[in-house]
């Protein structure tokens, strides 16, 4: 059975346009490895709010221990160790039955 991560943060609207080609390079990257990834924001939030809510999505992951240190390193590759501590991680994986 695979896993889906969803890692979700608050990011300032004004540092949006620097993260986000770093996101995307970042995933483009993890995709070209075989993960199914996705990044989206909080549909309420605009451009005028200080904050907005992003999340990440990564699906089909077999090994999450492996992911996790596959994205860490990631992270660090695309120059996005600061996001790490505003970053919360939720695993979902399929109901059965």
């Amino acid at each position: 059975m695979t896993s889906e991560l969803y890692v979700y943060y608050k990011i300032a609207a004004t540092d949006g346009p620097a993260w986000l080609p770093l996101l995307r390079q970042m995933q483009a990257a993890l995709a070209q490895q075989g993960v199914e990834v996705s990044l989206m924001r909080r549909q309420d939030d605009n451009a005028q709010q200080a904050q907005q809510t992003w999340m990440e999505v990564y699906r089909g992951i077999a090994d999450e221990q492996a992911f996790l240190l596959q994205l860490q390193q990631a992270l660090h590759d695309h120059g996005l160790e600061s996001l790490g501590s505003a970053r919360h991680m939720e695993w979902f994986v399929p109901l059965e039955g």
